[in-house]
């Protein structure tokens, strides 16, 4: 034993960190219209004239919907085959490319309605930048029929290794079917969570309501949702692919289409604008369209927060409205009329001018003056839904394949472009590394200026570390790059979690009940348990084979059961202990494995035996322990945070012993990068020795207790 129960410094426990998405920059176009504002204006990119293509890519051949997101140096697109793809923003090479499954195909038949075939990822991606993540949904069938389920999926940008992939349908009324739910609106990602929209398809077959649903980005919290007609149908959330706004304090603004029936008296959040808290339920405030009525939606269009603390919006009344956000009390009607067509797709704001541009489904663009409340110039030959790139306007003629830049001080058509294959409904460009790109009906172009194509992407940032912590109802909460693959929370079990462990590459992990029960998520695979078994004494813990193909259980008077390619070495199953076992871990370099006494006894199978506390007093009982990153030793952790490390493969890197604790230690993970371990206590909160602090639980009121912690 070379230390023992020493003080050292360690990161301090933490409250769980809920990133929003990062302020739009320059080298960036994250989310829809740039920004959780959805100006859609970027000041800092260069003009784009004389603009030509770049370069085009057909991808799957379907179509993308979609606005291009870019981050990085790379394009992500999603396609109605319910592909994504990461493309280098230089040439359109494909980086990774992805599937989530098969798209709803036949959708008339088979749904009743729609005019998107098949039917697969319509909606803009979402990157949050703070975490390196980009989320897309998709509808998934069953081989192309139903059932289908909207899935939420985030991906690492740079590797497109999965992080998440959860269901991200509402709970829906008896009776309904998400199979008549269109996820057309973009997403957003802010608090910590991922926001997605929900309309009907075209034709408004079937029952469904206008729902918002916020996923958590690492699967730690349950989703929360937002129904727009809780006593009718209809409201639809879809703001021709523009997607909710997110404001400075993380509130939440959606736009509501009109009501499948009744009136709109009677469900007083449809043809609206709405204000949600970060965690959805009860609106804080809405506004109402005053004169729609009928298929009068709102939600045209998204709500687009202005500087100041007001926001736009207008729907098919053609009636702006320019409201506070505190309250959404009106400030001002800009009566007239706004593009005397349907205004479908978010509008774009010019601060330079304090002026808002519209898009017209009839044709062209409409200038709408914030300062005079009147309508200004109506030009151009497009209809999509315009972005403000180096004081210049873009947009799309969807349904044909025609560009336009305009002046936004006139409206006159300064030049056009067009694009190679047709582009699909709502197509509006993205500017970012001085390209303009828009999705098409078969892939994706790429248009640039004088300063020609932008370096090839930067390579992926070196790998770091990550843990997940793990309760004992089976909540898991991920941080860093261990990436959330499922878990149990909200699910009734036969008896509590008590141990888990981590694939050898943390693309999956086992979690193991105190009767011997296991469960499997991401790439780890079921081998057997002793569920349903009677035991003389409960499982404590469990260890992954080196190969991941199998593992062990231990229970707590040493008993070991073998699964897998997990060998069987010996156990002190029926031998008289002075203390019981609570801990187990695995020799990567042997295949044999070491259980641990509460006392700090060892006892090694098919591993070497590097020494113990057995016989030693102790300030606290041992709890949890952990094999050295590169084998030949282990660490033992008390409860009161003491660590003791034996093998020439382990180092002393601190402890907690001597540091009041706000809850006892429970388990320890080592950090394969750096040597160093982690240790966490049941309150979540986590102590970093030589490894990084990514997060905790420490500080957030949990369900339950944390038990145990992974490392990669």
């Amino acid at each position: 034993m070379k230390a023992r129960l020493l003080s050292a410094t360690a990161c301090g426990l933490a409250a769980l960190l809920l990133f929003p998405a990062a302020a739009f920059a320059g080298s960036t176009w994250s989310t829809y219209h740039g920004d959780n504002s959805r100006s859609g204006a970027d000041s800092s990119e260069a003009g784009l004239s004389p603009i030509k293509q770049a370069w085009t890519s057909a991808l799957d051949g379907s179509a993308v919907y979609g606005q291009p997101v870019v981050a990085d140096g790379r394009v992500f697109v999603g396609t109605e085959d319910d592909d994504v793809y990461a493309l280098d923003a230089h040439d359109g090479r494909v980086l990774w490319h992805a599937t989530l499954g098969a798209p709803l195909r036949n959708v008339g038949a088979n749904a009743g309605c729609g005019d998107i075939d098949p039917l697969g990822i319509t909606s803009a991606p979402v990157v949050d930048t703070a975490t390196g993540t980009v989320f897309v949904v998709g509808e998934i069938s069953n081989g192309g029929g139903p059932p289908i389920q909207h899935r939420l999926v985030g991906f690492n940008l740079w590797t497109g290794q999965r992080t998440i992939a959860v269901d991200a349908d509402p709970v829906l009324p008896a009776g309904e079917n998400p199979i008549h739910l269109q996820q057309r609106a973009a997403l957003a990602v802010g608090n910590g969570r991922v926001y997605v929209g929900y309309g009907g398809l075209d034709g408004d077959c079937g029952g469904y309501h206008g729902w918002v649903v916020a996923v958590d980005e690492t699967g730690s919290r349950p989703a929360v949702q937002f129904d727009a007609t809780p006593s009718q149908s209809g409201g639809a959330v879809w703001g021709g692919g523009g997607g909710p706004s997110i404001g400075s304090t993380g509130d939440v603004f959606v736009t509501t289409g009109n009501p499948n029936s009744g009136t709109s008296a009677d469900s007083p959040w449809a043809e609206a604008v709405v204000k949600l808290a970060p965690q959805l339920g009860t609106p804080l405030a809405s506004f109402q369209d005053p004169v729609a009525s009928g298929d009068q939606d709102l939600s045209t269009g998204d709500a687009l927060l202005l500087p100041g603390g007001n926001l736009f919006t207008v729907g098919k009344t053609d009636v702006g409205y320019l409201l506070h956000q505190s309250d959404l009390s009106r400030v001002h009607a800009i009566s007239g009329t706004v593009c005397g067509s349907d205004p479908d797709g978010g509008a774009t704001y010019d601060a330079a001018d304090n002026s808002v541009y519209v898009p017209c489904r009839g044709g062209g663009i409409q200038q709408v003056n914030l300062a005079t409340f009147a309508t200004g110039w109506h030009h151009g030959d497009v209809n999509g839904s315009p972005i403000l790139v180096g004081g210049h306007l873009w947009a799309a003629h969807y349904g044909s394949n025609l560009i336009e830049e305009l002046d936004p001080a006139t409206g006159a058509v300064e030049q056009s472009v067009t694009t190679a294959s047709g582009l699909p409904t709502f197509a509006t460009p993205s500017a970012a590394l001085g390209l303009l790109l828009i999705g098409t009906d078969s892939g994706i172009e790429a248009f640039d200026g004088p300063s020609g194509p932008p370096a090839p992407a930067p390579p992926a940032p070196p790998p770091t570390s990550g843990y997940r912590l793990i309760a004992s109802d089976g909540g898991v909460f991920s941080f860093g790059t261990d990436h959330f693959y499922g878990s149990l929370g909200g699910i009734r079990l036969a008896a509590p979690i008590v141990g888990a462990a981590s694939t050898p590459g943390g693309g999956g992990y086992w979690l193991v009940a105190s009767d011997g029960g296991v469960f499997a998520f991401g790439d780890a695979r079921f081998y057997g348990s002793t569920g349903g078994h009677p035991l003389a004494q409960p499982v404590v813990g469990m260890a992954a084979a080196p190969d991941g193909k199998g593992y062990w259980l231990v229970a707590r008077d040493g008993g070991v059961f073998a699964y897998g390619s997990a060998r069987f070495h010996g156990s002190t199953g029926g031998v008289r202990l002075n203390a019981p076992v609570t801990a187990m871990a695995a020799d990567r370099t042997t295949g044999g494995y070491w259980l641990f006494g509460s006392d700090g006894g060892v006892f090694a199978f098919g591993a070497p035996f590097y020494g113990s506390t057995g016989g030693v007093r102790l300030a606290a009982p041992v709890t949890s322990a952990a094999a050295a990153a590169s084998g030949r030793g282990y660490y033992m952790v008390a409860r009161d945070g003491g660590v003791f490390d034996y093998g020439p493969g382990s180092t002393f890197h601190g402890s907690a012993g001597g540091v009041q604790l706000v809850a006892p230690i429970v388990g320890a993970a080592v950090d394969p990068v750096t040597g160093g371990y982690w240790l966490t206590g049941s309150d979540g909160g986590v102590f970093g020795f030589d490894a990084p602090f990514e997060g905790s639980t420490g500080g957030i009121a949990l369900v339950r207790p944390i038990v145990a912690i992974t490392g990669p």
